[in-house]
Formats: structure tokens, sequence, C-alpha cells
């Protein structure tokens, strides 16, 4: 009799432990998912600014460069898209082309002397550069949260609960393709 209720005891501490497991491993998938949002909304905020200045640089390129009138149109296009992405992964990419096409204008600035010498558009161009910069530093705050919520879920036995739950794993800023690319250096 003795031993059935010692192996009842042993059940039910068990069974509490089991519990308290899975309550803090849920609690903490939902702090690691709460810290990559708030990031991922940092990064929007800068983002946001971001496409809010580009049609002021537009504009003030456009007139300088106006064979360049394709370039205008996909960073409209890239607007849109992200702004209105359905999922991160979505505006990520969006993202990514534009900070590429950004690149594109601000190098006009040399191409085109007299627009190197325009006020507004050095203004515009400086705020860029600012804000790529805490874009930069957001992205990264944003991968390490991310990555802290992707690596967690995945490990066990937080995965047996993960896999009970929402969690999803959450895309990261990577750099593009195209950025990846070691540049050619010639010399004449």
């Amino acid at each position: 009799m003795a031993t059935v209720s010692t192996l009842a005891i042993v059940l039910f501490v068990l069974g509490g432990v089991l519990v308290i497991w899975v309550i803090a491993a849920y609690n903490n998938l939902v702090n690691l998912r709460g810290q990559a949002q708030r990031a991922w909304a940092n990064v929007d905020v800068v983002l946001k600014q971001r496409w809010d200045l580009i049609p002021n640089l537009v504009e003030t390129v456009k007139g300088y460069a106006q064979h360049e009138k394709q370039v205008f149109e996909r960073i409209a296009e890239l607007r849109a898209v992200a702004l209105g992405a359905q999922d991160r992964k979505q505006r990520i990419q969006a993202e990514q082309e534009a900070t590429r096409l950004l690149g594109n204008i601000i190098v006009w600035g040399e191409q085109y002397p007299e627009l190197k010498s325009n006020e507004n558009f050095l203004h515009l161009q400086r705020t860029l550069a600012d804000l790529e910069e805490q874009i930069a530093d957001r992205r990264e705050l944003y991968n390490e949260a991310a990555t802290n919520y992707n690596v967690y879920q995945k490990t066990f036995p937080a995965v047996l609960v993960a896999q009970s739950v929402w969690a999803e794993e959450m895309p990261l800023f990577e750099a593009a393709p195209q950025e990846r690319e070691v540049p050619k250096v010639q010399f004449s």
C-alpha cells in the first residue's frame, strides 16, 4: 500500500514539474516573440520614415536624370509593395531592392554636378544617410531578437510546446544576392 501512495506522489510531482515546465516554455516563447515583434516595429518606423523621404528625393532628382524613368517607376512600385506587404518576408524583399535602387539615386548626384550642388538634394541625401544608419542598427536588433526566437522554438524540449501553438519562424534581413557579389576593381 505504501508503494502505491509513493508512486502516486512521484507521479503527481512529475506531473506538476511537467506542467510548470510547459508554462515556462510557453511564457518564454511569448516573451521572445514579443521582443522580436517590438524590434520589427522599430525597424518598421524607420523604414516608413525612409519611404516618406523617397518621393521628395525622387522629385528632386527627376529634373536632372529624366532618362532614369524606369528606376523611378520601380521605386514607386516598391513603395506600394512594401507599405502594403502582407507578411515580413515580402516586406523585407521590397526593402532590400529599394535600398539597392536608392544607392543608384545617390550615385546620380556624382554624375550630375548641378544636382550635387542642389541644397535640397544634399539635405535629402544627408537625411537618407542618417536613416540608413538607423535602419541598419534596427535591422541588427530585429535579426538578433528573431534569431533568439527561432532558435528557442527549435530547441528540445521547447519545440514540443512551439509545435502545439502558433510558433512560426520569423524571417531575417539578409544581404540580397547582388550585395554578396565581390566588387570588381579595375585599374585603367
